[in-house]
C-alpha cells in the first residue's frame, strides 16, 4: 500500500512536471508575440488617421465636412479595435496552448490585455510586468536545465528536452556554458516521432540551441572545448554548432584566428582539423 502510494504521488508530481515544462515551453511564443506588442501598441499609440493619406477612399466625397467628421470620430475607435485584436489574438493563442488553468497564464493574459490600455501608467507598468515574468521563467529554466542535466533523460520531448528548446528559441545567453558542457547530448532516436522527417540536428538539442543563440560567449565556450576535447564525436559536434551559426567562411576566420594566437601545439594542430572539417557542413553529424 505504501509502495502504491509512492508511485502515485511520484506520477503526479512527474504529470505537474511537464505541465510546468509544457507551459513553459509554449510561453517562447507569447514572449515572440510580446516583442511584437510592444511595438504595435507604440505604433498604433501614434498612428493619425485623420490624415488624409489613410483615407484615400475618402477623397472623392462629395462632403468634406462630412469626411472630416468621420475620420475625427473613427480614429480613437480605431485605436483601440487595432490594439484589442492584437491582444485578442496573443491570448487566445496562450489558452489554446497551454489550457486556461495552467499556472501563469492568468498573469500572462491580464499584463497583455493591459498593454492595449488608452493609459499611459497602466501600458508601462504592464511592459514592466511581462519583463519580469520572462525573466522569472528565464531564471526557472537555467535552474532546472543545470538540475537536469546531472542525469540526461533522452526521451523525446523529455523536461530536459523542452528546456533546452525554449532557452534556444529565447535566445538565452547564460544557458551557454551550461549547453557547452552537454553539447554531446542526444535524443534516443527509439523515442522520436514515427514517420516525421527529422533533420539530422534534431537528435542534438543543446547543439541546437547553441547555434541559434550565438554571439561572443558561444564562440569562447565552443572554441575553448574544441581545443581541449579529445572526444572526437564532441569535437565534430562542436564545429558543427559553429558551422551553423557563422557559416563556413566565419567559422574558418575563427578558427584560424585561435590557431595563430594560441601558445600550445596541439590547440594549433586541432584548430587547423578542425578547419580542414568544415566542408562537411552538416554532414559533421554523421558519424
Amino acid at each position: 500500500m505504501i509502495r502504491t502510494a509512492n508511485a502515485r504521488g511520484g506520477q503526479a508530481l512527474k504529470e505537474g512536471e511537464k505541465r510546468s515544462i509544457r507551459f513553459l515551453s509554449y510561453s517562447k511564443l507569447a514572449a515572440s508575440f510580446f516583442d511584437f506588442m510592444i511595438m504595435f501598441n507604440s505604433l498604433v499609440h501614434q498612428m493619425d488617421f485623420r490624415d488624409s493619406s489613410c483615407w484615400s477612399p475618402f477623397r472623392r466625397s462629395e462632403s468634406p465636412a462630412a469626411c472630416s467628421l468621420i475620420k475625427s470620430g473613427l480614429t480613437p475607435i480605431l485605436k483601440t479595435l487595432l490594439s484589442s485584436l492584437v491582444v485578442f489574438a496573443i491570448t487566445s493563442i496562450l489558452h489554446s496552448a497551454c489550457g486556461a488553468t495552467e499556472l501563469g497564464i492568468e498573469a500572462w493574459s491580464a499584463a497583455a490585455s493591459r498593454l492595449a490600455s488608452r493609459e499611459l501608467q497602466q501600458r508601462t507598468a504592464s511592459t514592466r510586468e511581462l519583463i519580469n515574468l520572462r525573466l522569472g521563467i528565464k531564471k526557472d529554466l537555467l535552474h532546472n536545465l543545470d538540475k537536469l542535466a546531472q542525469d540526461p533523460d533522452r526521451t523525446f520531448e523529455s523536461p530536459l528536452h523542452l528546456i533546452i528548446e525554449v532557452l534556444g528559441e529565447w535566445r538565452v545567453d547564460e544557458a551557454v556554458i551550461p549547453l557547452v558542457k552537454i553539447i554531446d547530448y542526444e535524443i534516443d532516436r527509439k523515442t522520436m516521432p514515427v514517420g516525421d522527417k527529422l533533420p539530422r540536428s534534431a537528435f542534438f538539442p543543446a547543439a541546437q540551441a547553441l547555434a541559434k543563440i550565438g554571439g561572443p560567449t558561444l564562440i569562447s565556450a565552443v572554441s575553448a572545448r574544441l581545443g581541449s576535447e579529445d572526444n572526437e564525436r564532441a569535437n565534430r559536434i562542436c564545429l558543427w554548432v559553429m558551422f551553423t551559426a557563422y557559416g563556413h567562411q566565419g567559422s574558418k576566420g575563427i578558427l584560424s584566428e585561435l590557431a595563430v594566437n594560441s601558445d600550445s601545439e596541439v590547440v594549433r594542430t586541432r584548430m587547423e582539423k578542425a578547419i580542414k572539417l568544415l566542408p562537411l557542413g552538416d554532414s559533421l553529424l554523421v558519424f
